[in-house]
């Protein structure tokens, strides 16, 4: 399947083009954005509006194995009220062990439905995604690959937010569909006006072999009123995890 990725980047580029010629239509809105947890936020973008959400990470696997993921492109476009299109640009992936192996990995589309108003004590989401085959030979499942997502948070006060993620997906492993799911816990911080925290506990539950738990602790930084920067850190707390991983990103509402 050695296809290449550029074909990739151009039919994200057409889809995009409309809503690049309505982003300014909407007023400005606050930053919500879906890194750097696990868990997603339960609210969409302002309508009309167009954030882009990126990053790097690098993780020191179980085996001894390295990684580094880039560039964690989200591409989020709400185009109706409480609806949201989400566009996942492929990450290039460098995985350094015995023999080192890079490229790109699977592509993905997907909606955000919201279900509560904006601004709500409580909110909920609900997020469908399809990854599309479209990673070189040595990234990508051949498959069509869905996943399901629910999402509820809740604000406890003005400065700290608790919200729980439910995970179902279906990805393809050696010409098989296995089922996959994860629960997620967050709890986050408001120091300042600038800036945020956040604990998060993760765990995911594949279909063969044991659950890989992982804690992790990050920061956000307001740099301007549409644009936010982040940085994280997390540890496996077993052996199924990943031993420890390092991330940062960038996040911009246009």
């Amino acid at each position: 399947m050695n296809k290449p990725p550029v074909y990739v980047y151009l039919c994200m580029c057409l889809v995009l083009f409309p809503a690049l010629t309505r982003s300014g239509l909407a007023a400005d809105e606050a930053l919500i954005t879906d890194r750097p947890d696990y868990t997603e936020s339960a609210f969409v973008v302002p309508l009309y509006r167009i954030q882009l959400e990126s990053g790097l990470t690098w993780q020191r696997l179980a085996a001894g194995e390295h990684e580094i993921n880039a560039a964690e492109m989200l591409v989020r476009w709400s185009f109706l009220p409480r609806l949201e299109l989400r566009l996942g640009v492929p990450d290039y992936v460098w995985l350094r062990s015995g023999k080192d192996h890079s490229g790109f990995v699977d592509s993905s589309i997907g909606l955000k439905v919201q279900l509560g108003p904006a601004g709500a004590e409580w909110g909920a989401a609900f997020l469908a995604t399809l990854f599309l085959p479209t990673g070189e030979d040595e990234f990508t499942s051949n498959g069509y690959d869905p996943e399901l997502k629910f999402v509820l948070s809740r604000d406890l006060s003005e400065r700290v937010g608790l919200a729980g993620q439910v995970v179902a997906a279906w990805p393809t492993a050696a010409a098989d569909r296995e089922f996959f799911w994860a629960s997620s816990l967050v709890a986050g911080f408001g120091i300042s006006q600038r800036w945020g925290a956040f604990t998060e506990l993760i765990v995911e539950f594949p279909e063969t072999g044991d659950a890989a738990v992982m804690l992790q602790h990050g920061y956000t930084c307001q740099l301007a009123e549409h644009v936010q920067l982040d940085i994280r850190v997390g540890a496996g707390l077993n052996d199924a995890a990943p031993d420890v991983y390092v991330g940062a990103g960038l996040a911009v509402l246009f």
